[in-house]
């Protein structure tokens, strides 16, 4: 494999830490091992953890015989799952504000409300930049996240 190649890799070891793969087994309790439960056993994970670890996403896949890969794009493909980096050891702020950046909302500025929320909170606020969150009539919209309780609709200045 060619070192530009390598270095583009999202994972950088295949090796399974069998503590992970314990964790994951404990949060998975007695539920079968299906394929068409990715996304429960992934709620799971984040849900104990407060985040997804890329050594869970190794675990996980171990544990259902599906590719690294395939579990890495159902967990990062949803903005429900904070997957982390190798190198964090702690999950996100508990607070999330998602800010959608599809094509209506960046019209009506999503972009400027961006940094203006990140200007305001800090590091104690986490600011994502989200795809589509299906509020298009709400433009720019935001979505509040607290200690993983379901999201509420936020506005400019009403925060």
């Amino acid at each position: 494999m060619n070192k530009a190649r390598s270095k583009n890799r999202r994972f950088t070891s295949s090796v399974i830490d069998e503590q992970a793969l314990a964790e994951v087994r404990g949060v998975l309790g007695d539920m079968p091992r299906r394929r068409d439960l990715l996304i429960e056993y992934l709620h799971g994970i984040q849900d104990h953890y407060k985040c997804i670890s890329r050594r869970h996403i190794r675990a996980l896949a171990a544990e259902l015989k599906l590719s690294q890969t395939e579990v890495y794009e159902v967990a990062t493909f949803y903005h429900h799952f904070d997957v982390i980096d190798e190198n964090k050891e702690a999950p996100p702020p508990p607070i999330t504000v998602r800010v959608c950046e599809s094509l209506t909302c960046e019209m009506f500025k999503s972009r400027e409300l961006i940094a203006e929320l990140e200007a305001k909170f800090g590091d104690g606020v986490r600011v994502q930049a989200v795809p589509c969150v299906g509020r298009c009539h709400d433009a720019p919209e935001s979505l509040r996240q607290k200690d993983r309780s379901p999201c509420s609709p936020l506005k400019s200045g009403a925060y």
